[in-house]
Formats: structure tokens, C-alpha cells, sequence
């Protein structure tokens, strides 16, 4: 019973401990042995419980054999390395790994606490000091200019890319895109880094863009889209993102879409969007303006997958109307509209709503308003007359006292 007790504490105190540390990487963990990939185990308990013991990394800022290396008196089976480097080996000086030495960065960072040194440089994202001799984070920071929008941290970067991160064909912009789509062409884009799943592009002078087509050659069919991609960084970075189409006659601003990105879990975002004709080819530009200064963006598995009309239009809702008021109001307004006028014209009304909505999203986040080119939703909104319309007109018409004739 003792027994039980004592390695019942001992359990939750190693976990407190490392949680606190901000060291173990639990997406790296998993991804790092294949063995725990496909299963449900919970990364932490199985570091403490077994991966510990059998010399397994918590993150690639903490190498266990080299730690292990420079103590005689250490079994891993009874003590956890990570545990006693937190406890005991930082306040004497120990490495964690080849590129961190404890007293060397205490000594450039004099603001930093006595205590888990390496979990404070590791959680700060752009952390400006020598952590060694071999390594200084503001030089590396200068070297990948596209980790500073990311908050990615230098060492942490540093490390994981020495110890297996995702091999890229960087020659090719084709890396980012899912299954279903191919890169015909690009502009003023570069391939970067690896970041763990994702890839760093560099966006850089005039009008950057890539061209794509599904890989099939079939064309886009006309109906209602969704773009997909995992992404790190702002939205702020995508309040300017533009689709063109070409529907037999090149690309046009006529014949375009500003996409409305939103988180959709995790580190995906979506952009919903409506292909008017069948589409030969399309061209995202991810940037729609030019920059003085290159631009990172971070993103992998780029797709784009038709959905029904009801989940475009029950999407761009929710989207309009984030919380509760918001929902009861913008519901009352669509039901007067589909009331009054028709389903037709309710649906001309979101849309428009739709544009004045991305309006005041990047005004909040400090983006300029965008451009009005989606010409197509212009027409829709302020230049056509509907079916509703014309039987108002000759309702209307019908209750004259006159019948005038103009002559034109």
C-alpha cells in the first residue's frame, strides 16, 4: 500500500513539474515515435510511466543521451532525466542539449528567473540572446526572418530541425497543396523552411500568386466551395486574400473572390466561396497588394471541396454573427427579407451584407477595407432586378390612377 502511495505521488509530481517546465512537447512526442502515432495514449503519462525509462525525448530541446552523458550516477529506469535536469542539473551547470548552456544564458539574459532557464527561452518566442557558444537565437532569428511572424522560437526551430523534421520538396510549390489540386505557375513566391507540418513561403514584390487547377484537368464546376489549409500565424496576415477565375477568357477582377478566412479548428482556417461558371483554372493570391517588406506565411494541405448551398449560407451566418444577440438579430433581419422579398433576394442581401461584414473585420484587426472587385455581387446587390422586383413593379402598376407612356 505504501508501495502504491509513494509512486502514486511520485507520478503527479514529475507531471506538475514538467507541465509547469513548458519542456514537453506533446505534438512532437507522438510524431517523433511512430509507435505512439496511431494509438490514444496520453502523451505525458506514457514520458512519465514508460518513455522516460526507455530513453525517449520529451522535445527537441531536451536530448536524453546527451544529458545522461554527463552524469555517472543516473538510471533512467528510477529517475526521470527531465525531472532531475529541472531539480538538479540546470542549478549545476548541465547541458540539455548541445546548443544550451544554462550559465552561459543566464549571463547574456540577467533578467531571466534562476529557475527552469530553459523552459523560459524555450516559451519565448523571439528571445535575443547567446544560449552557447555554438549558438546565439538573435543570429538565427536574422538567418529565418520567417519564424519571427510565427512566434516560433529559435532554439526550439534550431533543434527540431536537426533531429528529423518533415522532408519538403522545396523546389516545387506543389508541397503546400492537398491531393486533389496541382501548381500550374507562381509569382514572387519562394519556398522557405519546413515547420514541423507546414511550409514557409516567402512572399515577396509585386503581386504574388499561384496558379492551380485540379489535378484531374477537370474544371471547378459552377456552385459553393470551401478553401481548407492549416495556417500559423495572424488572420490579420490573410484580410487581403483574393481568388481569381478563369472561365474561358483569363482572369479578370469581374471574375473574382475576396476570401473570408476563419478558424476552423485547430490550426486549420477556411474561406468559403461561390465559382459563378465552370473554371478552367483558378489564382489565389494570398496577398492581394504589394509590400515594401517580404511577407512568411506558414501553411500545408491546402484543398478546396464543394459544399452544399443550405452549409455555404448557414456558415457565412454564422461567421456574420459570432455570439448570441448578434445571431437573434441577423436571424430577424433574414426572416423580414425572406418574408418581404423572396429567397432570392434574401440571398443578394447576405451576400452584401457578407462584403460590409469583411469590411468592419479588417477594420478591427487594423486592415484596410478591401477593394469593392467582386463585380458579379455588385450587380447582384445594386444594379439587378430580381423576379420579386418585377412582380413588386407591376403590383405597383396596377394601382395607378393612369397608365403614363414614355417615350425614350
Amino acid at each position: 500500500m505504501l508501495n502504491y502511495i509513494s509512486r502514486f505521488i511520485a507520478f503527479h509530481s514529475s507531471k506538475r513539474l514538467i507541465k509547469q517546465s513548458g519542456i514537453f512537447d506533446e505534438e512532437w512526442y507522438v510524431s517523433h515515435h511512430p509507435d505512439l502515432a496511431s494509438s490514444k495514449v496520453n502523451a505525458l503519462n506514457h514520458y512519465i510511466k514508460h518513455g522516460a525509462a526507455e530513453g525517449r525525448d520529451p522535445s527537441p530541446v531536451f536530448d536524453t543521451r546527451f544529458y545522461l552523458a554527463q552524469f555517472d550516477d543516473i538510471d533512467p529506469s528510477t529517475v526521470n532525466p527531465l525531472c532531475h535536469y529541472l531539480l538538479i542539473g540546470e542549478s549545476k551547470g548541465a547541458w540539455p542539449n548541445e546548443l544550451f548552456d544554462p550559465q552561459v544564458t543566464v549571463s547574456n539574459a540577467p533578467e531571466l528567473q534562476p529557475a527552469n532557464i530553459l523552459g523560459q527561452v524555450v516559451n519565448s518566442p523571439t528571445p535575443r540572446m547567446r544560449t552557447s557558444a555554438k549558438f546565439d537565437t538573435a543570429e538565427y532569428i536574422n538567418k529565418h526572418p520567417g519564424l519571427v511572424p510565427m512566434n516560433v522560437n529559435p532554439l526550439w526551430h534550431a533543434l527540431f530541425m536537426q533531429r528529423g523534421a518533415r522532408d519538403h520538396d522545396t523546389r516545387s510549390i506543389s508541397s503546400i497543396l492537398g491531393e486533389n489540386l496541382e501548381a500550374l505557375n507562381s509569382n514572387k513566391i519562394e519556398l522557405s523552411e519546413a515547420f514541423r507540418d507546414l511550409v514557409v513561403i516567402k512572399l515577396d514584390g509585386d503581386d504574388p500568386f499561384i496558379e492551380l487547377q485540379q489535378k484531374n484537368g477537370a474544371p471547378i464546376k459552377t456552385g459553393y466551395y470551401r478553401m481548407e489549409f492549416d495556417f500559423a500565424g495572424s488572420l490579420y496576415d490573410l484580410s487581403r486574400s483574393k481568388i481569381y477565375f478563369d472561365f474561358g477568357t483569363g482572369y479578370s477582377e469581374t471574375a473574382s473572390w475576396n476570401l473570408l478566412f476563419q478558424k476552423s479548428g485547430g490550426r486549420s482556417v477556411r474561406a468559403d466561396l461561390i465559382v459563378r461558371q465552370d473554371a478552367r483554372k483558378i489564382r489565389l493570391d494570398l496577398v492581394e497588394q504589394a509590400s515594401e517588406e517580404p511577407i512568411y506565411l506558414a501553411l500545408g494541405d491546402l484543398s478546396i471541396k464543394q459544399v452544399k448551398r443550405g452549409e455555404f449560407y448557414i456558415t457565412l451566418i454564422r461567421d456574420m454573427a459570432p455570439n448570441f444577440s448578434s445571431a437573434v438579430k441577423l436571424g430577424c433581419q433574414i426572416a423580414f427579407n425572406f418574408l418581404a422579398r423572396g429567397a432570392s433576394s434574401t440571398a443578394t442581401w447576405l451576400k452584401r451584407r457578407r462584403l460590409e461584414f469583411m469590411d468592419s473585420s479588417n477594420k478591427a484587426i487594423g486592415a484596410a477595407p478591401l477593394p469593392r472587385s467582386e463585380y458579379a455581387d455588385w450587380v447582384d446587390a445594386y444594379d439587378s432586378i430580381g423576379a420579386d422586383d418585377i412582380a413588386a413593379m407591376k403590383e405597383c402598376i396596377g394601382e395607378f390612377k393612369f397608365s403614363p407612356k414614355i417615350s425614350v
